[in-house]
């Protein structure tokens, strides 16, 4: 049995860049504690995204953009064997309005669609 956690923080300013201070959000922290048991079979993981509120607090923001976010997800995986897992994922545990961080085309499961609900995602993953 295996537990790791990781552990990120950053910090950004916009520069030559007017009305960045409006959306941008300076601070940032992402972290990950993830338990492997049942030798490396089983995965459990919960990973959470804070993000600051931005800095102007003159500008009239959307909701979304105003305030600071939290997000929080949680993923179990349990691998068959090296070919073949299966994962139960859900995303944005807290219902947070989230505007559109980003698209994976490659696994939809580490993507934010950009909506205020709660996604559940089931995926069966075989190697050839």
């Amino acid at each position: 049995n295996t537990t790791k956690f990781e552990f990120s923080y950053s910090y950004a300013s916009p520069i030559e860049m007017s009305d960045a201070h409006r959306e941008y959000r300076s601070h940032q922290y992402k972290g990950d504690i993830s338990r492997f048991l049942l030798n490396k079979k089983l995965l459990l993981s919960t990973s959470f995204k804070i993000a600051t509120a931005p800095e102007s607090s003159t500008d009239s923001l959307h909701p979304s953009y105003s305030g600071t976010r939290k997000m929080i997800d949680v993923l179990a995986r349990y691998t068959v064997n090296r070919n073949y897992s299966m994962s139960f994922t859900v995303k944005n545990l807290l219902k947070e309005d989230v505007p559109r961080l980003g698209w994976s085309q490659d696994d939809l499961s580490k993507s934010y669609i950009g909506e205020d609900h709660r996604f559940y995602y089931f995926e069966l993953q075989y190697k050839l």
